[in-house]
């Protein structure tokens, strides 16, 4: 139990950590840092890409950004899926982005025996 006196001294810090979330998610302040996911270079480490077939408003639907990318990437016989996305909203990217970034994909079953 925590003594009563400490109480407001308390409040104060969990009142800091609100800070960030009134100004980016209520306030919708942004700041422009000249960075984008288009930067992202279509041939990384000799893989070429391709845009994936998400439609245009997933990520602003799913992460409330209006800044992501996602890219398949194939050499050889290998493919890597690439997603890439800059919001404020904490709690949608912290919370089980692997989710929605997984929800209608299959994903095969690979087993490795010895």
């Amino acid at each position: 139990m925590i003594s009563t006196r400490y109480a407001p001294a308390l409040c104060a810090i969990f009142a800091l950590a609100l800070i960030p979330t009134l100004i980016h998610s209520y306030a919708g302040v942004v700041v422009t840092d000249d960075r984008t996911t288009a930067a992202i270079p279509s041939s990384l480490a000799g893989f070429t890409s391709a845009p994936s077939d998400r439609a245009p408003g997933w990520g602003q639907r799913a992460f409330e950004s209006f800044d992501w990318s996602e890219r398949l990437y194939k050499a050889g016989g290998e493919e890597v899926l690439l997603t890439v996305i800059r919001s404020y909203d904490l709690k949608r990217l912290y919370h089980h982005p692997e989710l929605d970034v997984a929800y209608g994909t299959g994903f095969l079953r690979q087993e490795t025996r010895r």
